[in-house]
């Protein structure tokens, strides 16, 4: 079982990605935007998913959307190591106003657990099959 090691918490808490706007829900009768079917990364990925304008990313990380629903988008990033991202999280996310609920983890994967602004996110990184792992789970409430 591989276990994350601590890292200095970061410096660079506000992200440096600029994040767009969240596309508007569709009105009354009009159809909603399909699930995109393929991964896409960078930031401007992110437009229409339910990932807030002004998430915090840490320095330097490209996310990829994996999924993206009306109610839920799965996020993995790139270019930020487990470790890094465990401590960034820890202290960006409650700063940024999510409360944190819990942490867990099995086999060698760690999960943390934040809510805030009508959202319940996940943190998962790591795990044994995966050492390199970092993913973001969104859902809204």
């Amino acid at each position: 079982m591989r276990s994350i090691a601590s890292v200095d918490l970061p410096t660079d808490l506000p992200t440096d990605l600029a994040l767009p706007s969240r596309t508007p829900p569709a009105a009354a009768g009009t159809a909603a935007p399909q699930a995109a079917t393929t991964a896409t990364a960078g930031v401007a990925a992110l437009k229409g998913t339910v990932v807030s304008a002004g998430f915090p990313f840490p320095r330097g990380a490209v996310p990829t959307v994996s999924v993206s629903k009306p109610q839920h988008a799965t996020i993995s990033l790139q270019g930020v190591t487990p470790a890094a991202a465990l401590q960034f999280y820890r202290q960006a996310l409650p700063a940024a106003g999510y409360k944190f609920l819990q942490q867990g983890g099995s086999d060698g994967r760690t999960k943390l657990t934040f809510e805030g602004k009508g959202q319940n996110i996940q943190l998962l990184v790591g795990g044994d099959g995966s050492p390199d792992l970092v993913l973001l789970l969104f859902e809204n409430l």
